[in-house]
């Protein structure tokens, strides 16, 4: 499953999908791409931050 980097809207906290009690603040986040945080974002609760690509043809790390 895809992952979105997201963090919460200036001044709110958004709770986790299936951990109300935790919340999603202005601190970036990484959380799965669900419909709950498309509709967050969809909303403007949520902003979806831009994540750099990973450089071409670089799979790992091994010697």
């Amino acid at each position: 499953m895809t992952t979105l980097i997201v963090r919460a809207r200036q001044g709110i906290r958004v709770s986790y999908e299936h951990q109300f009690r935790r919340y999603i603040t202005e601190t970036p986040a990484e959380v799965p791409d669900t419909a709950y945080y498309r509709r967050m974002i969809a909303c403007g609760d949520l902003i979806k931050l831009r994540v750099s690509a990973p450089e071409k043809g670089k799979k790992h790390d091994r010697i």
